[in-house]
């Protein structure tokens, strides 16, 4: 016959329920660098946790890339052209976050994804967030759009 079983999770779902608190990290300051504007209001902050957050990121190794990105943020890897930057969006699988990390970079218009080489390719590849196949497949993208 059927019996009613007692649910194990009701606690969790019903229950008492702990209030979460979550702490953003806008961005990581190195070497005393300046906050940008937009993190200003949070920055007397940072600087204090600046010491706590580079121990952090020595102990915890998912935030260790963050770091790395925010050294080579400082120097871009290329020169960006005079004139007037593309729509980097346009490009499947470019979104307006990864469009700003490229710019930041000085990849800024169709031409400079659809000249990349391979050297280059992996230096992006190992620098930011995004994979080598992503990358290629932006540059044939990219081939196709400057030609227009």
């Amino acid at each position: 016959g059927f019996k009613k079983r007692r649910r194990q999770n009701s606690r969790r779902k019903i229950g008492h329920r702990q209030l979460l608190t979550t702490v953003r990290i806008s961005e990581i300051l190195l070497g005393g660098a300046k906050p940008t504007k937009t993190a200003s209001v949070k920055a007397p902050k940072k600087v204090k946790a600046e010491a706590a957050t580079e121990v952090q990121a020595e102990a915890a190794p998912k935030k260790e890339p963050k770091a790395k990105a925010a050294e080579t943020a400082a120097v871009p890897l290329f020169k960006a052209p005079k004139g007037e930057p593309d729509d980097l969006t346009v490009i499947k699988g470019i979104g307006p976050v990864a469009a700003k990390d490229l710019n930041e970079q000085g990849i800024i218009t169709f031409a400079q994804l659809a000249k990349l080489t391979d050297k280059d390719v992996a230096k992006i590849d190992e620098h930011m967030s995004f994979s080598a196949d992503q990358i290629k497949d932006w540059r044939e993208q990219a081939k196709e759009l400057a030609a227009k």
